[in-house]
């Protein structure tokens, strides 16, 4: 994946490139070398599907937390 995506795709997970080093356990040296010519500004494969993977399961959590809300006020109107 390119660097430029990658960062978008951060936007969508409401990450920096800081907290996605903390959940990857990656050094914040080593993503920002993903950025350089030297990488050909691209990140190592995994590193799309993982995103994919985490604003999934974070959408799903926001749908849940709202299922959960509506059944606990389901019949109190």
């Amino acid at each position: 994946m390119k660097y430029t995506l990658f960062k978008k795709k951060l936007l969508l997970a409401s990450l920096t490139p800081e907290d996605f080093s903390n959940i990857s356990n990656i050094p914040i040296s080593t993503i920002n070398g993903w950025g350089t010519t030297r990488q050909n500004k691209k990140t190592p494969a995994w590193v799309e599907s993982f995103l994919d993977i985490y604003i999934e399961n974070k959408n799903n959590k926001i749908i849940i937390e709202d299922l959960k809300r509506d059944i606990r006020n389901y019949g109190k109107n």
